[in-house]
């Protein structure tokens, strides 16, 4: 199995955490969105972080592509779209149409401590 990189981990968790802690007015509802859905804490830092991902891929892939980067509020509509249920089915709709949390280690699965799996 391969694990996901830890350090990009750690950034992405960073990342979502400061947005967080600025009080961000779609990430703050999203997490606690996802938190009355049934997720922890972390699962839904991860969730969160899944769209960031996405969100981060297509603003790379435009710039080689020639086309116009997403907006933040494209950013904003994955997580309004985010929910437990999807995140957990690793099929979280994104404006590239793809699922890079489950491509990139973001999934449930990814999230809870290989002990706790067994």
């Amino acid at each position: 199995m391969r694990l996901p990189n830890q350090t990009a981990h750690a950034v992405f968790h960073a990342i979502v955490e400061n947005q967080l802690a600025q009080a961000d007015p779609v990430t703050v509802p999203t997490l606690a969105r996802l938190k009355a859905e049934g997720l922890t804490r972390h699962e839904a830092i991860h969730a969160i972080a899944s769209v960031l991902a996405g969100h981060m891929h297509d603003l790379m892939a435009s710039s080689r592509a020639a086309q116009p980067p997403p907006t933040t509020e494209a950013y904003y509509q994955g997580l309004r779209d985010l929910s437990a249920d999807t995140w957990r089915q690793g099929s979280c709709d994104t404006a590239s149409g793809t699922f890079p949390h489950a491509a990139a280690g973001w999934t449930r699965a990814a999230a809870v401590p290989s002990r706790a799996r067994r």
